[in-house]
C-alpha cells in the first residue's frame, strides 16, 4: 500500500503562504539546480481555518469518520462538501481472512491484502483494494495474497478472483494501461528493491528494472511509475530507505528520470498531480517546504517552515488526485491542492485516520 507519508512539526506562528526480460534502462542527464531548501526559506503560513466551497461528494476511509477521528475499526463513507457531513457506508468494515489478508463482510465476499476499501465509482461500488490497486477501467483490482506470495485479479461484476502470478513475494506499485507493477513486497530500503510488470491476460512477471538498494517505487500516475532515489553524486545522501531525489520510470521508453533532486535532503513524494508534477514535502535541518516540481529541476513552493519538523501541524496522511486536484488529509484538516497550485482548506478537523479513496462527485 501507499507508505506512509508525512511532512514535519513546530507551530504556525513561523509558517507564511505562497502561493523476466529487463528492460534497457537509460538514465537522464542529473537536474544541475540546487537544494529546494535552504537556511533562508522564507516562511510561508498554513491557508486560514474556513470552509472550503467546492460542492461534490467525498469517499473517505478509516476510523472514527463520524465520531472520534482516532478510534474505531475503519469503514467507509461519504463526506458531502462543502457543509462536511458523513454518511457511513454499510458493510464496509473488512475481517481478517485465514491467507494473512482481508476479506469483505457484505456478500459475495471479495479478498484484498490491506485493511483499506475503495469507492469504484465504475461499478458504483466499495472494493477491498487501495485506489493504486485498481484498473484504470475501474472493473478490476490485483492484490497480493499474503499467505502464498501470489499475485490475484479480481474481477467484481463476476465475482472472479484468479491467480496471475505465483509466489514471488511481490506487491501491486499500481497500473499502466493493462499492466501491472510491482515492487519486492516487505523491503525495508535496505534489501535491493526492482520493479516488475504483470500484464492482466497473464504470461508472467518480467522485470521493468533490476534490484537496486537505492530506488524505491510507489505509485503510478500519469502512465508512469514514481518513486524516490539516493542520487549517487550526493556526498550527505539520507539514510537508507529515503531519499534525495523523485524518480519517473516511463514504462514506454524504460527511461528514469529525476526529478527534484536535493543534495544532503530528504525528499518525501506525497502524490502526483493530474498534470503529471510530483507533490513533495523536502526535509533538511534548517528548512523544511512543500512544494510541487513543476519541472525536473524546477518546483513551486506551497508551505515552508525555517527548521527541521517545522510545518506541523500539517502531517499528510494520504494523498489522492482527481479533476479537481490533489487531496491532502492531515491531522489539521482536509486539504485540496488545486490544478493552479493553490493549497485551499476544504475542512477543519483532524482527517490523520481518514483517506480519500476515490474522486469526488
Amino acid at each position: 500500500g501507499r507508505p506512509g507519508l508525512w511532512l514535519a512539526a513546530a507551530g504556525l506562528a513561523s509558517m507564511a503562504l505562497a502561493s523476466c526480460g529487463t528492460a534497457s534502462r537509460t538514465l537522464a542527464p542529473r537536474p544541475t539546480a540546487g537544494p529546494r531548501s535552504s537556511a533562508s526559506a522564507t516562511p510561508l503560513p498554513l491557508p486560514s481555518p474556513s470552509v472550503g466551497t467546492l460542492s461534490c461528494r467525498l469517499p473517505l476511509y478509516g476510523s472514527g469518520l463520524a465520531s472520534n477521528p482516532s478510534g474505531g475499526s475503519p469503514q467507509g463513507g461519504f463526506m458531502q462538501l462543502p457543509q462536511g457531513q458523513v454518511t457511513l457506508a454499510p458493510s464496509t468494515t473488512l475481517t481478517a481472512s485465514p491467507s494473512g489478508g482481508w476479506e469483505t463482510v457484505a456478500s459475495p465476499v471479495l479478498s484484498g491484502d490491506q485493511e483499506e476499501e475503495s469507492w469504484d465509482p465504475a461499478l458504483g461500488r466499495w472494493l477491498p483494494a487501495t485506489p493504486g490497486e485498481l484498473s484504470p477501467s475501474g472493473t478490476q483490482y490485483a492484490y497480493l495474497d499474503q499467505a502464498t506470495g501470489s499475485v490475484h485479479l479480481v474481477t467484481p461484476a463476476s465475482d472472479f478472483d484468479e491467480v496471475l502470478s505465483s509466489g514471488g513475494g511481490y506487491q501491486v506499485v499500481g497500473w499502466v494501461n493493462e499492466e501491472i507493477y510491482l515492487t519486492a513486497a516487505g523491503t525495508d530500503g535496505a534489501q535491493p528493491e526492482g520493479l516488475y510488470r504483470l500484464s492482466a491476460a497473464g504470461g508472467g512477471v518480467t522485470t521493468a528494472l533490476p534490484p537496486s538498494t537505492t530506488e524505491g517505487w510507489s505509485l503510478s500516475a500519469k502512465g508512469e511509475i514514481w518513486g524516490t532515489g539516493i542520487n549517487p553524486q550526493d556526498q550527505n545522501p539520507p539514510a537508507s530507505g529515503s531519499g534525495d531525489e523523485v524518480l519517473q520510470y516511463d514504462p514506454a521508453t524504460g527511461t528514469v528520470t529525476p526529478w527534484s533532486y536535493a543534495p544532503g535532503l530528504t525528499v518525501n513524494l506525497l502524490g502526483v498531480t493530474a498534470a503529471g508534477q510530483p507533490v513533495e514535502m523536502v526535509e533538511g535541518p534548517q528548512a523544511n517546504t512543500l512544494e510541487v516540481a513543476t519541472s525536473p529541476a524546477a518546483a513551486t513552493r506551497l508551505l515552508a517552515g525555517a527548521g527541521l519538523d517545522s510545518l506541523q501541524p500539517f502531517e499528510v496522511s494520504s494523498a489522492f488526485t482527481d479533476s479537481h486536484g490533489t487531496w491532502l488529509t492531515t491531522d489539521s484538516g482536509l486539504y485540496l491542492l488545486t490544478p493552479n497550485l493553490t493549497l485551499d482548506l476544504e475542512q477543519t478537523g483532524n482527517f490523520a485516520n481518514a483517506e480519500v479513496v476515490g474522486p469526488c462527485a
